[in-house]
C-alpha cells in the first residue's frame, strides 16, 4: 500500500523498489515484463540505482535477452548522473561492454578511453583500469601506449579481464 502511494506521487524509487521485487519474485510473484517496466519507469525518473540495474540486466542477458545498445545507453545516463567520486564503479563495466564491439567502431573505442583515462589518472593502482586502456590503445593500433597500459596491468597483479 505504501509503495502504490508513492508510485501515484511519482517517486521513482518506488519504482526501483517495484522493479526489483518483481524481478527477484520476492514476496510477489516473479514477473519479469513487469519488472523491467518498473524498473524503466524509474530510470525515465533518474534514478541512478534503476539505471544501473537495468544496465546491468541487459548487459548479462539475465531473465530477458542480452541488449547491449540498451545497458550502454543506461550505463551512459547512469555514468552523467553519478558522483564523479563513484564513477569508477559503472565505468569499469561500461568500458568492458565498449571494448567488446568491433574493433571498426571507432566511436566506442574513443568513448571507452574518455572514460578510462580520468579514473587510472586518479587511481594509480588499478590494474583493471590499466588492462582495459590496453585493449582501448591495442583497438587503436597505438603499439606503444598499448603496451605500457599493458604492463601496468600486469605489475598489480592483472593478465587478463575477469567477468
Amino acid at each position: 500500500a505504501a509503495l502504490e502511494k508513492a508510485i501515484k506521487k511519482n517517486y521513482a524509487p518506488a519504482y526501483t523498489m517495484l522493479g526489483n521485487l518483481y524481478l527477484a519474485g520476492k514476496e510477489v510473484k516473479k514477473d519479469v515484463p513487469l519488472a523491467l517496466s518498473y524498473s524503466a519507469s524509474a530510470a525515465r525518473r533518474k534514478n541512478l540505482t534503476a539505471l544501473i540495474s537495468l544496465a546491468e540486466i541487459y548487459s548479462k542477458g539475465e531473465d530477458t535477452p542480452k541488449d547491449i545498445t540498451k545497458a550502454e545507453s543506461y550505463y551512459r545516463k547512469a555514468c552523467k548522473l553519478c558522483d564523479p567520486s563513484i564513477v569508477f564503479v559503472l565505468a569499469v563495466p561500461f568500458a568492458k561492454l565498449l571494448v567488446s564491439h568491433p574493433k571498426e567502431d571507432k566511436k566506442a573505442t574513443k568513448e571507452a578511453e574518455e572514460l578510462l583515462l580520468p579514473l587510472v589518472r586518479k587511481d594509480k593502482k588499478n590494474g583493471e583500469v590499466a588492462y582495459l586502456l590496453g585493449e582501448v590503445f591495442t583497438r587503436e593500433d597505438n603499439t606503444s601506449r598499448a603496451k605500457t597500459y599493458f604492463a601496468k596491468a600486469k605489475s598489480l597483479g592483472v593478465t587478463e579481464l575477469k567477468d
